[in-house]
């Protein structure tokens, strides 16, 4: 075992398309992970310090727990987290106070949530705070499910692709081109038979981590998609673009109270 692993994170994949990969993360792994996430945040204008709404599917209250409220307060990052499930009442919608009360400058989140909150709402959105929906794999964001969050957020959204595994960076600037991080890891874009694809072909992703120590991914296939681009952009930034980031399906079920819940 590495050294980094006796100071590491045990985090395992979803396993959406087989069995779940358990692995460790270094501390030295997540420091850099955070490094580059207010990297890209920063193209916006969000600056470490302001206040984030994360909307998402992470644990944050205990499996047993089946009342509201289903998020939870970490100060350090001044992070207001959730999302455990979303009612058309909002009697189980955490982001009734932590998005819509509060009013926070960036909302972070998957896009399958993101999409509902609007719908849910029986008022309307609060509009003209600087909102930054993003995303994490395996829920990538298509351009159908970010203009309709854009549209009722009254927002520019910021799409980024990464993993649990932290071995993929690949994030929007301003002018909407998504870029390729090569600082943070080796992402190659294959064809079926493991060949280079060209600009404008779907390709699987394939990437090497720079960074983990603990648990070192070599040509990991990521089991995403994506069309790469032969461009650059007008922002001026260095490295490969990417045309568009094609992910999973993602299911939602809708109980018999009328609330929706993801998986």
């Amino acid at each position: 075992m590495a050294t980094g692993a006796r100071k590491g994170v045990h985090v395992h994949t979803s396993g959406t398309t087989g069995t779940a990969l358990h692995l460790i993360l270094s501390r030295e792994c997540r420091q850099r992970e955070y490094a580059f996430q207010d990297l890209h945040r920063s193209w916006s204008g969000i600056e470490r310090g302001d206040s984030v709404a994360t909307i998402a599917g992470h644990p944050v209250v205990p499996t047993g727990v089946m009342h509201p409220p289903f998020w939870r307060r970490n100060a350090a990052a001044n992070q207001t987290s959730s999302l455990r499930c979303i009612s058309p009442d909002l009697r189980c919608l955490p982001t009734s106070r932590s998005c819509v009360v509060s009013a926070p400058r960036l909302i972070h989140g998957y896009p399958s949530a993101l999409y509902l909150v609007p719908r849910s709402a029986s008022s309307p959105v609060r509009k003209g705070f600087a909102h930054w929906p993003c995303t994490v794999t395996p829920r990538p964001c298509s351009t159908g499910s970010a203009l309709p969050i854009e549209r009722a957020f009254a927002c520019k959204v910021f799409n980024e692709y990464g993993n649990i595994e932290m071995t993929a960076n690949i994030v929007e600037c301003e002018r909407g081109q998504l870029h390729v991080k090569n600082e943070y890891s080796l992402i190659e874009f294959l064809r079926a038979d493991g060949t280079r694809a060209a600009p404008g072909e779907y390709a699987r992703i394939v990437t090497t981590g720079y960074w983990n120590d603990a648990t070192p991914l070599v040509r990991y296939d990521t089991g995403d998609m994506a069309v790469p681009s032969g461009l650059s952009c007008e922002c001026g930034r260095p490295g490969p673009l990417v045309e568009e980031i094609l992910g999973r399906q993602d299911d939602i079920f809708v109980r018999p109270t009328g609330a929706w819940l993801g998986g």
